[in-house]
């Protein structure tokens, strides 16, 4: 998906930004207001497509929580196989119905689980 998302970009980055957050869950009239590096944001597209972010992730020894979504339309869980990078540092909390944008959307919702997960070491 990022391949198709960066060759449009090249064409229409405006269209291409309004589709990625309505995909994430967002109104209209959060992403109208914002100004955009169009530049370093195709760079950091590019670099997300091309890092090898499995092999530091399965590599890091601080615990981990991932936060997913069966509703998330840009990283979907069903897509992905977790078992590649499931460890004992790792927990999954899914969220049912929730989009991507949920940490922006739910901060409250969002702190409880972060600070739920970090007391559960203590």
């Amino acid at each position: 998906k990022l391949n198709i998302m960066l060759k449009k970009f090249d064409y229409n980055p405006d269209l291409v930004l309004k589709k990625f957050f309505m995909n994430c869950g967002l109104k209209e009239s959060y992403y109208l207001k914002k100004k955009f590096d169009y530049k370093k944001l195709k760079a950091q597209l590019i670099n997300l497509r091309d890092d090898n972010l499995t092999q530091k992730f399965v590599s890091q020894e601080s615990q981990i929580l991932t936060v997913l979504s069966d509703n998330d339309k840009i990283f979907s869980p069903c897509n992905h196989s977790f078992k590649k990078i499931q460890n004992d540092h790792h927990k999954i909390m899914n969220i049912t119905g929730a989009s991507h944008a949920f940490p922006l959307l739910e901060p409250k919702k969002t702190s409880e689980i972060i600070h739920n997960f970090l007391y559960s070491f203590r």
